[in-house]
């Protein structure tokens, strides 16, 4: 179920267009209707023409209630931006604007209200002026409405509805649930209900979650979607989720539940941040200012890796510190607000949740896993819940990158060649490492190398060993043999061509001659010239050599490999 976030300056007629489109009123408080203007967050739903439900989340337009507001637009899956035709671009479109593209969202459909007040060439320069000012939007269509006589109401259900099935809302690669809350109540006879919009996985009635916070432990009961009871609801849709072991006046907006033991809660990260256009407010470590997640904010520390005041669009690795901890992965997103001057002024995306150094050395642009394959040795559901991905195990249980591999594997070789070695000696790690070495032999307490593979000296291992760097083809052969021959690490193949591992051991010399005359590295040309082969026998060769870890790829380039670093 696609949920759209409405946003805009005060009095643009976002509840209004709300309302034409679904006939339902998202202004909940009496405050808001005696005041005509929204100021906590509303939701309605409507069917579109093709059967796509639509579940909106209508925000507050004022300045006074922007972090409301910014709460409301967490995990949609596109905006509806509203303009009003007759008074154009003003400030709390700007700051608006500014909030969702900080949170990651390009994708949106434009409404241009009150259309019934103005002739269409005030409506068209409405639509150029806001287009002109919103580069980084994709809008799928641009709507001129009026929810007084329904203009372009029906044209902008169908087009929301094609804009959604565009922007789909992209599932935790780790399947985790994760639930910000932005409204808690009691129900008479179920008990505290809490809603908000859906992220990571799917939620089925009995599944047990533990609220942040404190660390307790809440039973779902029920779950409801668009107002009906379901068996489950899918991420990136509204929901509404009886708890009922814990009272409604204990949760608050800005609490999340999630699963335990699935995420990594900290009160600290690491950041790609980007000062938002037309930011007016100096941007520097001294500053005051609150942090955004999800429906949640708090007040927050800021530490830039660059020098001096951010400029506008410039953007800096930034660790930002917090008090109330929250569960954070890698590529979320959220938006930070300069207490003095009361407005958004930076967007960012959440790098590393477990940041180690000073925030200058983390500034060097690595991936998320080459900053964990720093660190060693990690249990593998801590490495996954690090970066968010569903990260391979390097051996069972644990999970490193090749430098940290390489060296345990150097050091065991080392142990090895002494004779027995025993496993009580061992580090955990160790003895997992030892038990996947090909050619040793774990029995008893102890580790040793087996005796010699016979395959070292089966005939198909000699003639590979003896072949021309372009005469191993392995078509015609025995394929159970070749397949326990590259198991063994006896030979390296791809697309029906083999090398013997001695064979491309062999070749370090010409490879480093090659790097000599090409410090950025050589390409398929360059090394087929050297050897003196033809670019059919040059691929595969470089693929094993990659495999064996004597060259590394890099886009068209090879470069040294881990086994000669």
């Amino acid at each position: 179920m696609p949920v759209i976030a409405t946003a805009g300056h005060v009095d643009h007629g976002k509840s209004s267009l709300v309302r034409a489109m679904t006939g339902t009123d998202p202004d909940r408080h009496e405050e808001e209707r005696r005041r005509g203007m929204s100021i906590d967050l509303g939701f309605a739903h409507v069917s579109a023409p093709d059967g796509t439900v639509l579940s909106f989340v209508d925000v507050p337009g004022h300045v006074d209630f922007v972090r409301t507001m910014i709460s409301g637009v967490n995990a949609v899956s596109c905006v509806l931006f509203v303009v009003d035709a007759a008074e154009g671009w003003m400030p709390q479109s700007a700051e608006h604007m500014g909030i969702v593209t900080g949170l990651g969202i390009h994708h949106g459909v434009l409404a241009v209200t009150k259309c019934d007040k103005v002739d269409d060439d005030a409506v068209r320069a409405c639509i150029d002026d806001v287009v002109r000012r919103t580069p980084r939007m994709r809008w799928s269509a641009r709507i001129a409405t009026s929810a007084v006589t329904g203009r372009g109401v029906d044209e902008l259900v169908s087009a929301l509805a094609a804009a959604a099935r565009g922007a789909s809302h992209a599932p935790d690669p780790l399947g985790r649930v994760r639930l910000f809350v932005d409204r808690s109540f009691s129900v008479r006879g179920a008990g505290t209900v809490v809603t908000g919009t859906l992220e990571g996985a799917p939620l089925a009635a009995g599944a047990v979650l533990t609220l942040v916070r404190d660390g307790r432990d809440v039973r779902v009961r029920r779950v409801q979607s668009l107002g009906e009871e379901v068996t489950a609801v899918s991420p990136g849709s509204r929901c509404a989720v009886n708890i009922p072991d814990i009272d409604a006046d204990t949760v608050e907006r800005g609490d999340v539940l999630v699963e335990d033991g699935r995420w990594h809660v900290t009160d600290v990260f690491d950041a790609s941040v980007e000062l938002l256009k037309g930011t007016a407010a100096r941007v520097t470590t001294r500053g005051g200012y609150v942090l955004h997640f999800g429906s949640s904010h708090q007040a927050a520390h800021l530490r830039l890796a660059v020098p001096g005041p951010l400029a506008a669009g410039q953007t800096a690795h930034a660790r930002i510190r917090f008090r109330s901890p929250l569960p954070l992965t890698p590529g979320d997103r959220f938006v930070v607000r300069d207490t003095a001057s009361g407005t958004t002024v930076l967007g960012g995306t959440v790098l590393d949740v477990d940041p180690r150094g000073s925030v200058a050395s983390a500034a060097n642009g690595a991936s998320t896993v080459e900053r964990l394959a720093r660190r060693g040795w990690i249990p593998l559901d801590e490495a996954r819940r690090l970066t968010g991905v569903p990260l391979g195990a390097t051996v069972p249980g644990w999970w490193a990158g090749e430098h940290a591999f390489d060296g345990t594997v150097r050091r065991l070789r080392m142990l090895l060649d002494g004779g027995p070695v025993d496993l009580a000696t061992l580090t955990e790690v160790e003895r997992a490492v030892v038990a996947t070495l090909p050619g040793v032999t774990v029995e008893r307490g102890t580790a040793h190398t087996a005796a010699r593979d016979p395959l070292l000296d089966h005939p198909y291992a000699v003639r590979f060993r003896s072949a021309p760097l372009d005469g191993g083809s392995t078509a015609g052969l025995n394929r159970d043999v070749i397949r326990r021959l590259v198991q063994a690490g006896i030979i390296l193949e791809h697309d029906a061509i083999a090398f013997h591992a001695d064979t491309l051991d062999a070749l370090v010399p010409a490879l480093e001659k090659l790097w000599a005359a090409h410090p950025d590295g050589f390409l398929i040309r360059d090394l087929a010239g050297v050897l003196g082969i033809s670019r059919k026998w040059a691929v595969p060769l470089a693929e094993c050599l990659d495999r064996k870890g004597l060259t590394r790829r890099s886009g068209d380039v090879r470069l040294p490999g881990r086994a000669l670093r």
